[in-house]
């Protein structure tokens, strides 16, 4: 059969169209990072991403909320480790004032120092983490941080402080009455203040252990998500330069194509 210059045309033209697709889709590729460009180009893998997708943006969401639980139990250790320190000086106070060698006016001086404490007490009660007590006379404050858990950042007050106020409030009145302190009831408040403050403890161990397990999935499904969608860059490179040499060659074959054809139409 006799080949024409028409069909050498043809043939020569249609691959280097080919040629262009292929050089096209590795450049967008290499350009994006990614191996599909259009959900259709791998509707399996599209689908496998997705779910990967909605995994971690659950996971972020999550992290956020932890980063919320974080802030509030950090502010309740402190808070709790401040009352803990004033309670430790309300109780040598109390040991100075049932000193019987007392000088006229020591006992004031205590019973001053006292109500500053007090006041410093009921400021930290009463502290605030963005508009929310740490120290809430209703329901804890509850954040779900991760699937299935959630962790109480804020303490019923209650239960971290108990009688403290009417404690310090007697030991007031017996310094003005010149009367003995109460040394174990001032004991039992600042353990029950200790005690909280090993629960805090407690639960910020048990918020960095699900911080820790949610940044190992969250490493772990990214990788999976990179193996699905990302390309090994080197080799798009490598492969980008090798169809942009072919790219080149048909060029200049059906150039040379077009020279041979436009002699023999000469002659």
């Amino acid at each position: 059969m006799r080949i024409s210059h028409q069909m050498l045309h043809n043939q020569s033209t249609q691959r280097i169209e080919q040629n262009m697709v292929r050089m096209t889709e590795t450049f967008a590729q290499a350009s994006s990072g990614k191996k599909s460009q259009r959900p259709s180009d791998a509707p399996g893998e599209t689908v496998q991403s997705m779910k990967l997708k909605h995994q971690l943006a659950d996971l972020e969401q999550y992290k956020k909320n932890q980063g919320q639980a974080e802030l509030f139990l950090d502010e309740v250790d402190n808070k709790l480790q401040s009352m803990s320190g004033i309670m430790q000086r309300i109780n040598e106070l109390g040991v100075q004032a049932n000193n019987d060698a007392l000088f006229e006016g020591e006992r004031d001086i205590i019973n001053n120092e006292l109500t500053e404490l007090t006041t410093e007490l009921q400021s930290i009660v009463n502290f605030e983490v963005n508009g929310e007590a740490l120290f809430s006379k209703d329901q804890p404050k509850v954040i779900q941080v991760a699937k299935g858990t959630s962790l109480e950042v804020t303490l019923p007050i209650d239960n971290a402080i108990g009688d403290l106020f009417t404690t310090l409030a007697d030991m007031k009145s017996n310094l003005s009455s010149n009367q003995y302190i109460d040394l174990d009831a001032l004991k039992a408040a600042t353990d029950q203040i200790t005690d909280v403050l090993a629960v805090a403890g407690a639960r910020k161990n048990r918020l960095e252990s699900i911080q820790n397990r949610l940044e190992d999935t969250k490493l772990e499904q990214t990788k999976k998500l990179s193996s699905i969608e990302g390309v090994d860059m080197a080799e798009v490179l490598t492969r980008l330069k090798s169809e942009e040499a072919t790219y080149q060659a048909g060029l200049a074959a059906t150039s040379r194509l077009y020279s041979a054809s436009l002699v023999d139409y000469l002659k």
